[in-house]
């Protein structure tokens, strides 16, 4: 699931910069990036123990995501990628998910203590 989420993370990240024609390919890469961060990022009715090392390796897995993220929108800015670039969206998106789990995990964990 890695390795497909890697996938479509990198055609995301060159159709923001490149001007690829929208098509179900695409539409389709970009459901699925959605779906397994979406997955990634879930958080259970059950209790998280904040030790756990798939907790921690999902947090630093999210962390990391989240950094590229913010790297792509940074060279978006800087080549002038316009705002309502489909792909740019769906990242934008993903970063404040991401962010908001690392926020409330990072909470979660403090009270628990």
């Amino acid at each position: 699931m890695i390795i497909i989420f890697g996938i479509c993370l990198i055609l995301i990240s060159i159709s923001v910069f490149f001007d690829i024609n929208e098509n179900e390919g695409l539409i389709t890469i970009r459901t699925i990036f959605a779906s397994i961060i979406g997955f990634l990022i879930e958080i259970s009715s059950s209790k998280v123990i904040c030790n756990d090392r798939t907790t921690i390796i999902r947090n630093y897995i999210v962390g990391s995501v989240s950094l590229l993220i913010v790297f792509i929108l940074i060279l978006a800015i800087i080549y002038d990628v316009s705002p309502i670039n489909p792909s740019l969206m769906l990242l934008r998106n993903t970063l404040f998910s991401c962010v908001g789990f690392l926020i409330s995990c990072s909470k979660y964990c403090e009270s628990d203590h």
